[in-house]
C-alpha cells in the first residue's frame, strides 16, 4: 500500500521512529527497504527510549520552520518605483 501511495504522490513521505539495528548491514538493508516504501526513518540507539522525545522535537521544529532569504521575502531596491503623489490643486 505504502509503496502505491509513493508511486501516486511521490512528494508525500511517511517518517518512522525506530531503534537503529546494532550490524550496520541489517541496518542499512532496513533503511533501503523503508526509503523504497517512501518512508523516512528517524533512529534512536537501541534501548535509549529517552532520545525519542528529542527526535521528534527536532523533526516538529523542521517541519514547522523554513528559513527564508531574504531575497524571496523583500524585492531589489531596483525594482520598486516610488508612487507618484496626487497633485492638490486648491
Amino acid at each position: 500500500m505504502l509503496r502505491a501511495i509513493k508511486q501516486q504522490l511521490p512528494g508525500l513521505t511517511h517518517f518512522v521512529v525506530m531503534a537503529a539495528d546494532q550490524s550496520r548491514r541489517r541496518w542499512t538493508s532496513r533503511k533501503r527497504h523503508l526509503d523504497s516504501l517512501g518512508i523516512r526513518s528517524l533512529w534512536f540507539f537501541p534501548g535509549r527510549y529517552g532520545e525519542i522525545e528529542t527526535i521528534l522535537n527536532g523533526a516538529l521544529e523542521r517541519a514547522s520552520t523554513r528559513r527564508m532569504e531574504l531575497s524571496m521575502v523583500a524585492p531589489k531596491a531596483s525594482a520598486v518605483k516610488p508612487a507618484k503623489l496626487p497633485t492638490i490643486t486648491t
